[in-house]
């Protein structure tokens, strides 16, 4: 019996141990899983209904392609501690541009969608682009918070 409660003892700290480490990952990442979802949605639908203008297409891309590399950013950022912001940056994107061949792939299949190249160029500039201003607005917070940048609270009382 004695053996019994120790493995149990073991096996409870084992889980504790893996839900500890398991509820920041599941933060991160979860954020990441749903936009892809999202997107999955958006290129499932037949005729998706996007203002019409010059190049309406390849901005709409670039935008939803943007907050997605913004989220890859956020979960590569907080757990790669020792990566550098160019570093997390690319890796970001890449994953960004994965994503964007298999949606590409995906309207192959649906009706009244395709397949285009410059789509794909699209999510890849709007992913960098998101990823970008996502790590320019962390160095600037960061900054912030260290004293470094002067926000509008800390003006100077005129003379």
């Amino acid at each position: 019996i004695r053996q019994v409660l120790h493995r149990t003892f073991i096996f409870k700290g084992t889980v504790l141990r893996l839900v500890t480490v398991a509820r920041p990952l599941l933060s991160l990442w979860i954020p990441v899983f749903l936009y892809a979802g999202i997107l999955f949605y958006l290129s499932s639908l037949h005729h998706p209904r996007i203002p019409r203008f010059w190049l309406s297409d390849k901005l709409f891309h670039a935008l939803i392609y943007a907050g997605f590399g913004a989220v890859w950013v956020r979960a590569f950022e907080a757990r790669k501690a020792g990566w550098s912001s160019l570093k997390v940056l690319l890796v970001a994107m890449i994953g960004t541009l994965a994503y964007g061949m298999t949606d590409e792939y995906h309207q192959l299949f649906v009706v009244g969608r395709s397949a285009e190249w410059m789509d794909l160029a699209s999510d890849g500039a709007g992913g960098f682009l998101g990823g970008g201003i996502y790590l320019l607005a962390n160095y600037v917070d960061r900054c912030r918070r260290k004293g470094k940048i002067q926000g509008d609270d800390q003006a100077v009382a005129p003379l």
